[in-house]
């Protein structure tokens, strides 16, 4: 290790004044990972690294050194430099002694340089003063190590000096002088903010002693920019004011803004968002609507997800122009409020469910001229209508929108184009995908094709007519095309100028497929009449109160049945729940429900090849098409568990929604069970590689030796990953032998030989014992009641044993033993 050497700056020969500068090293402590200086851009790091914070919580010794200091020690980063200390007596005469000397080993961590000086060696170097070599030979001759360690340091030298030089370390009084005034420190504290400075004043002069001053970076600030705060105080009252301007302007121009984007604001509206969420208010709604006139329509107008689930029709509402047909739909859509009577959707007032609710999350509308969001592409305009519902979305709803579009015609480059570079045709389509992507069950289409041609007119048509009957939704669509009315399943007309009583309803049917209730006495004997008969002997006659001029509250619903025929009434519901049959009257709101018939898919769902494929796809397939699958079993050898052998309907093949599938899955590979009569025991272990087999030999008076007892699955059986694999085959191992077991064995060893050659396979053979005088080694079995014999599945024999208690005798006499002795026993031998 290496004691320190500090930096001398070079004197010039031709210099005016030569000072000498001080070469000792200033210390100076930092409690943060990063110092200060470095912190502030004062000294930049070149080599190595500044401090960890175990090195600042543990108080390590280690340092930061300057570039010309590293290197007139030449050191390097991780090296050992020695700080050393040196205590000199300066005497009257002018000699100095050297008293004593303290060494303080530091580790180079890190190597910096100053960044002021790099900045000025570009000045002109011999017209430094004096003042500046001062302060660059103070900022090489500056090594950085964490508080603790110079903190060690001071320490260490005021021990030492106090022993070395006791007189140096008293005060004035005799007093002994403290560490803190030998060595005093200048703190440094950062706070976040010039507003804490205060606060931290008043808290910390409690702290420090009397001597100590403390300083504020502000205290300079305050005292010279004391004039500058009301000139503050003016540019705040400026900045409100320019503010206020500021608002002022802006609020005009989102007035005009939103005057010129009304057609937008009303689009969003007509999705069911927020006004508050818009920035506006109730005027930019009715400018938005205005062409919506609720007029004098009066009474009951009811709408129920039955119509969608039980219908899957298109309805056509036909008039001529100036009859209320936009009205209408305006109505049913919430796009505005009848002035007397009510609108229903299962049952609840829409007012009560909410009317920007109703638009978001239960109908969908498509209007004549598109109203789509110009400045958006085909695909963003689909996006907006999912981002404001509150029905559950799929989390990728992009792809999902970009199937919509393709789903109606639109490919991914036209999805991606703004929408007023579309055809008509095209942005309707788009429109239409629009109202499908919200997962509604009603869809309302005002004039959908007025501004289409023919051709375009039936494709979008066409495309109605699958979502009704394929996708189950109730598209109603408003229009004074014949053709259209032609096509739809069901047409309703608009009366206009016609005289009628305060509740007679405004819509006559001419219906393709009769909606609900119709009057029986009408003279066309071609319209399918309705029957109310419920098979009970109750009868609800909802044409009378029409003849009768009566209230009409009884609402007519159709619903598919496979029990009742197409006409005929399936059943009566009230929407009171406190209503019964026996109290209802015609001023009650209640349901009648016609049979359509049993209901009819159209077969457009193409089978699949499954074959290898997991049984798990074909039950997602199933559910989401609604078709009914049987599933059936079998091994196979190629196809893995749990995968498709086979299906009853081939690929490609289209079916309808309802129709029934049998696929068949397998279980992997089968295992036939073998007759084990034609194996060994040794054999059978290994009669077939997937099979558990254990075989085992058990005793029996009745099968030859090494013949098969029995398995325990029938030969022939397929076993497979579903059956349990074990199978347990039993052998012959003929009748018991009892050996002789007289002077070769012990008692201790009975217990496990009689269980190994007999119990372990099926034979209930015992011992009994008895202790008898003998010369033999105490335990030893010295006599048996039988052996070298075959004997019965079920036998004891009698044992004798030795007490060891006789010396060279060969005989042994009985002696009495503990109550378990039992008496001698000699059976009858038994030949196999």
């Amino acid at each position: 290790m290496k004691k320190v050497k500090g930096y001398e700056i070079e004197q010039k020969e031709n210099a005016s004044m030569n000072v000498a500068m001080p070469n000792h090293l200033a210390l100076k402590g930092s409690n943060l990972v990063e110092p200060l200086d470095f912190k502030e851009k004062k000294m930049k790091l070149v080599d190595g690294r500044t401090f960890t914070q175990e090195e600042i919580d543990n108080d390590k010794a280690v340092g930061i050194i300057s570039k010309k200091v590293a290197e007139a020690n030449g050191v390097n980063v991780g090296d050992q430099l020695v700080l050393d200390s040196v205590t000199m007596d300066h005497k009257q005469d002018g000699s100095s002694e050297e008293l004593y000397t303290q060494d303080h080993p530091i580790e180079i961590i890190g190597i910096f340089e100053p960044v002021t000086l790099e900045k000025k060696k570009s000045d002109d170097k011999d017209s430094k003063d004096m003042n500046k070599q001062m302060l660059e030979t103070e900022q090489f001759n500056t090594a950085y190590l964490p508080n603790g360690a110079v903190a060690s340091i001071n320490k260490a030298e005021y021990e030492k000096g106090k022993i070395a030089l006791p007189d140096r370390y008293k005060n004035s009084d005799g007093t002994e002088m403290t560490e803190e005034q030998l060595n005093p420190v200048t703190p440094t504290f950062i706070l976040k903010s010039p507003e804490d400075v205060e606060a931290f004043k008043e808290e910390a002069k409690a702290l420090i002693p009397d001597s100590y001053k403390l300083n504020a970076s502000t205290d300079e600030y305050d005292q010279v920019g004391g004039t500058f705060k009301k000139m503050s105080q003016i540019s705040g009252y400026v900045v409100l004011l320019a503010i206020g301007a500021a608002l002022l302007i802006i609020s005009l121009v989102v007035i005009l803004f939103l005057r010129d984007r009304k057609h937008e604001l009303g689009i969003y509206l007509s999705l069911g968002n927020i006004l508050g969420k818009m920035v506006s208010d109730s005027l930019i709604a009715s400018d938005a609507f205005s062409q919506v006139d609720s007029g004098n329509a009066g009474g009951l107008m009811t709408l129920g997800s039955g119509v969608g689930q039980s219908s899957l029709t298109m309805e056509d509402v036909s008039s001529q122009s100036g009859s209320g047909k936009t009205t209408f739909l305006s109505l049913i859509s919430a796009l505005d409020e009848p002035k007397s009577g009510e609108v229903l959707y299962n049952g609840k007032n829409i007012k009560t469910i909410g009317m920007e609710k109703y638009r978001r999350d239960d109908i969908s509308i498509i209007f004549q001229s598109y109203n789509l969001v110009p400045y958006l592409t085909g695909l963003e305009n689909v996006l907006v209508a999912m981002s404001i519902t509150d029905n559950e979305m799929p989390k990728d709803s992009q792809a999902v929108a970009y199937n919509l579009l393709d789903y109606i015609g639109i490919n991914k480059i036209k999805a991606d184009r703004l929408v007023g570079q579309l055809s008509g045709g095209e942005q309707q389509r788009i429109a239409i995908a629009r109202a499908l992507a919200t997962n509604v069950d009603i869809i309302l289409a005002d004039e959908p094709t007025g501004n289409l041609d023919e051709g375009m007119e039936q494709e979008i048509v066409t495309i109605f007519k699958d979502l009704a009957t394929t996708h189950n939704k109730c598209v109603i669509v408003v229009t004074h095309s014949n053709e259209i009315a032609k096509q739809s399943d069901k047409t309703y007309f608009l009366k206009q100028d016609q005289p009628k009583e305060k509740d007679e309803t405004l819509l006559t049917t001419d219906n393709n497929e009769t909606p609900g209730p119709k009057n029986q006495t009408n003279n066309d004997s071609t319209k399918e009449t309705r029957s109310n008969n419920f098979g009970d002997g109750t009868e609800f006659d909802p044409t009378y109160h029409q003849k009768k001029k009566k209230k009409q509250l009884l609402i007519g619903l159709d619903e598919y049945s496979e029990a009742k025929p197409k006409g005929e009434a399936t059943r009566f519901e009230i929407v009171n729940k406190d209503v019964t049959k026996e109290t209802y009257k015609r001023k009650d709101k209640a349901n009648m429900y016609y049979s359509k018939g049993k209901e009819t898919f159209e077969k457009n769902i193409a089978v699949p090849d499954f074959k290898n494929k997991m049984k798990s796809e074909v039950e997602s397939w199933a559910k989401t098409n609604e078709i009914n699958v049987t599933y059936e079993e079998s091994s196979s050898a190629d196809i893995p568990a749990d995968s498709i052998i086979s299906q009853s309907i081939d690929k490609d093949q289209k079916i309808a929604k309802k129709d029934s599938l049998t696929v068949t899955v397998s279980l992997g590979k089968g295992f036939v069970v073998p007759n084990f009569a034609e194996y060994t025991q040794e054999a059978a272990g290994t009669a077939v590689n997937g099979l558990e087999i254990q075989a085992k030999a058990i005793f029996t008076e009745n099968v030859p030796y090494g013949q098969l007892i029995s398995q325990s699955v029938a030969a022939g059986t397929e076993l497979t990953s579903k059956d349990d694999l074990k199978v347990k085959v039993f052998y012959s191992a003929g009748q018991p032998y009892l050996k002789d077991l007289r002077g070769n064995t012990l008692e201790g060893d009975l217990p496990k030989q009689f269980y190994d050659e007999f119990q372990s396979k099926g034979a209930n053979i015992k011992y009994t014992v008895r202790y008898v005088d003998s010369a033999e080694p105490k335990g030893t079995v010295v006599r048996m009641s039988a052996y070298n014999l075959y004997v019965p599945l079920n036998y004891t024999v009698a044992l004798d044993i030795s007490l060891g208690n006789l010396e060279g005798a060969s005989s042994y006499t009985p002696k009495a033993q503990d109550k378990n002795t039992e008496k001698d026993n000699e059976p009858q031998s038994i030949q196999q």
